[in-house]
């Protein structure tokens, strides 16, 4: 059945906390790392006394994070201009969400826009029932 997280930390939420009872909490997440990490970022919080304490130019509201820029699924032509468009905004890396076209085609156009854009790092993210489709009719 389902795990019910919120039953599991409830008891932690109806408390005040010290770093030391916030450090028991991190330890009694340790089967679930994305809840360890909310309770880490408590404790370090707690650290620079409710500062923030990782002072960027996202933190102080100055930029936004680029973490990459999505073209999601498209023709061929507007994937290739989103792409430039998302270079021209300063991504370095650039992830595409293909699968919806002639697989042949959206492999030359990311080869395409790589040899044009180096050196940037790009991702693609395949639509899994597409390329489910895809792989039986090419037999990769």
């Amino acid at each position: 059945g389902k795990l019910d997280l919120l039953g599991l930390i409830s008891p932690f939420l109806e408390q005040s906390h010290t770093e030391n009872s916030l450090m028991e909490l991190l330890e009694f997440c340790t089967p679930y790392p994305s809840l360890r990490f909310v309770v880490y970022a408590l404790i370090q919080k707690l650290r620079a006394h409710n500062n923030i304490w990782a002072d960027t130019p996202f933190t102080r509201k100055e930029s936004a994070l680029k973490i990459n820029g999505l073209v999601w699924m498209n023709d061929i032509e507007s994937m290739s201009e989103e792409a430039e468009n998302k270079v021209n905004q300063g991504f370095t890396c650039i992830k595409f969400k293909v699968g919806a076209l002639d697989f042949d085609a959206e492999c030359r156009m990311l080869e395409a826009f790589r040899k044009k854009t180096r050196p940037l790092t790009l991702k693609s993210d395949w639509m899994p029932m597409v390329l489910f489709i895809q792989t039986r009719h090419y037999r990769c």
